[in-house]
């Protein structure tokens, strides 16, 4: 497994279908979204190369409530087939 940290656009990426199972659409995030215009993202979001997200959803939807158009991620490239089948991808990450 391998990670880089670069940035992408937040249009280029996709929601995993499993996140709706860990938060659902009201589950507050006004502080995190305060926080994102106070400093920015601090942990970049964690990305398979496809661009599904694996963690950060969050931070994603923060970064669009304030109008940013691109999020720093890391990308995750491993051969591991069950990683992308974890979070609802296809292939691997």
């Amino acid at each position: 497994m391998s990670e880089k940290i670069e940035t992408r656009l937040i249009q280029s990426l996709k929601a995993s279908p499993l996140n709706e199972m860990v938060y659902d659409k009201t589950t507050p995030f006004d502080d995190l979204v305060e926080s994102v215009k106070r400093g920015g993202i601090l942990e970049p979001i964690s990305i398979c190369e496809d661009g599904t997200i694996i963690s950060g959803h969050r931070r994603v939807k923060a970064a669009k409530a304030l109008g940013m158009k691109s999020v720093p991620v890391r990308v995750i490239t491993t051969n591991d087939r069950t990683c992308a089948f974890r979070f609802g991808g296809k292939g691997t990450c």
